[in-house]
């Protein structure tokens, strides 16, 4: 099966973006609904918020697992924050499908895809998971090609098994045969599947389980999936994850592709930090750094510095990690972060570097074993990033559960370095706001609970956040955990 790729360079997917024009977004959830479970999609109004575009509308499809149109619902986006159960626009507890999510203005929204999250929730259980796939707009220029899509947790033990969530795009046919495979921690194929799953049909879907495909007493939690998808009529960034039979609870995440870009690399001059790789913790959470085997071929060697406590600078431990990240001798490895680290930042300095390093941040709550833990699907910041001075995201409030924005602020070159001031605005839908003004020292991270900000009652409410600085070196995460492991997040927009 042909594996022709229409990957970018990471630099001229940047530049594409320039001058572009697309006044509709949109993106592609399943729907997974059952009487303890629900589909809840959360979005803020940043169009407004962050680009002053006053006039956008929402289109929301709902299609059944065969395709057929189930649902349909319109909105005029007025609210800052909102929240919409799928369950609830349905009128059902019972119900496996496909929701398009469609955002459509009277100005440029220069991306195609709009920033939304999908909470799945399975009792007081969430995961969460940003826009991935879409139906492509009929302006963009399209060519045969596919994609392997992979580099998700995958879980193996009794009543878990991984998923992958397949859908077919507006014209029948189009998805084809889809090829699963299973791979060892070299990344060496030991299993594999085809099938066309019947979704033949303009939107059907279906949420498959690896474990109904293969005989998973053979594989353990350094096996991981890959699935070839065809990447034309639809843009096939999947929601992926582990399946909970027991809570019927989809764990969710989203995919990322096998890398085909041998030649996309950062040079050695470019920059005096090329790239890094930067992970923030809370002493509430155990974080777990996963390294699969699917980026370009490459020796890297990454330094390492670290921080113990908020506002704490970075400094150098005198540890250095050497690994092959893709091709032949490559393996998947683990970095587990030390409980009493605030910061960790991999650097990569004076070498030939893939512009693309891709990590599973797995953040767990502290002295909790059991199953649930984030996969936040993220990676290297390299140098060619271009600046961001606004982040937003979302998170869970309720006596039970917090929410934690984690910043870092680290600069590519010493001559950009610098402290940050940030105006971070919290929203619910009860159209409260509140804001804090937040510091951020050079090389250093801070921590904002947003229970402290909006206040919390017995119900889980979901709330979405803003922030804007005045230097480009920010990057957030979001963290919403219970003490009793409850746990999901993602990193900003």
């Amino acid at each position: 099966m042909s594996t022709t790729a229409s990957q970018l360079p990471l630099q001229q997917r940047f530049t594409s973006h320039q001058g572009s024009f697309a006044n509709r977004a949109s993106t592609l959830f399943p729907v997974f609904v059952r009487p303890t479970a629900d589909t809840i999609v959360v979005f803020l109004d940043y169009w407004r918020i962050k680009n002053g575009i006053e006039n956008v509308s929402c289109f929301i499809r709902i299609y059944d697992s065969e395709g057929k149109l189930a649902a349909r619902h319109s909105m005029v986006v007025s609210d800052s924050h909102n929240e919409i159960s799928l369950g609830k626009l349905l009128g059902t507890d019972n119900f496996e499908g496909l929701a398009e999510f469609e955002f459509v203005g009277d100005r440029n929204f220069l991306f195609a895809f709009p920033a939304v999250v999908a909470f799945y929730r399975s009792g007081e259980r969430f995961s969460a998971v940003h826009s991935s796939g879409r139906v492509r707009n009929t302006d963009e220029p399209r060519r045969p090609s596919r994609s392997q899509e992979t580099n998700w947790t995958c879980k193996f033990s009794s009543g878990v098994t991984p998923f992958v969530a397949l859908f077919n795009g507006p014209r029948a046919g189009a998805l084809g045969e889809v090829e699963v495979r299973v791979h060892d921690a070299s990344g060496r194929c030991v299993a594999r599947q085809s099938s066309d799953f019947n979704l033949s049909a303009p939107f059907a879907s279906k949420i498959v389980k690896i474990d109904e495909m293969f005989d998973v007493s053979q594989f353990n939690d350094d096996h991981f999936i890959s699935v070839n998808v065809p990447d034309d009529d639809f843009f096939p960034r999947l929601v992926v994850g582990n399946f909970h039979r027991d809570i019927e609870f989809l764990e969710a995440t989203h995919s990322f592709y096998w890398s085909a870009l041998g030649d996309d690399t950062l040079q050695p001059e470019e920059a005096e930090l090329l790239s890094f790789i930067p992970a923030p913790k809370i002493a509430d959470l155990d974080l777990e750094m996963v390294f699969f085997p699917t980026n370009a071929p490459a020796e890297v060697a990454a330094t390492l510095r670290t921080a113990s406590e908020a506002g704490e600078a970075l400094h150098e431990t005198g540890k250095s990690i050497k690994w092959k990240t893709g091709g032949g001798g490559a393996e998947l490895w683990r970095y587990q972060v030390d409980p009493d680290v605030a910061l960790v930042s991999f650097d990569f300095r004076n070498q030939e570097l893939p512009a693309r390093l891709n990590t599973s941040y797995r953040y767990k709550v502290r002295g909790r074993s059991g199953d649930f833990c984030t996969d936040i699907a993220t990676g290297s910041h390299a140098h060619v990033y271009p600046p961001k001075s606004t982040h937003w995201g979302h998170g869970l409030i309720s006596d039970k559960y917090e929410t934690v924005v984690m910043i870092r602020n680290i600069a590519h070159n010493r001559r950009d370095a610098g402290k940050a001031l940030a105006a971070l605005s919290v929203y619910d839908a009860s159209g409260r706001r509140a804001t804090r003004t937040i510091s951020v020292a050079e090389e250093s991270t801070e921590f904002v609970y947003l229970r402290d900000m909006v206040g919390y009652g017995d119900d889980i409410r979901t709330v979405s956040w803003f922030m804007r600085a005045d230097n480009p070196n920010l990057e957030a995460f979001w963290i919403s955990y219970s003490p009793d492991g409850g746990i999901c997040g993602e990193h900003a927009f």
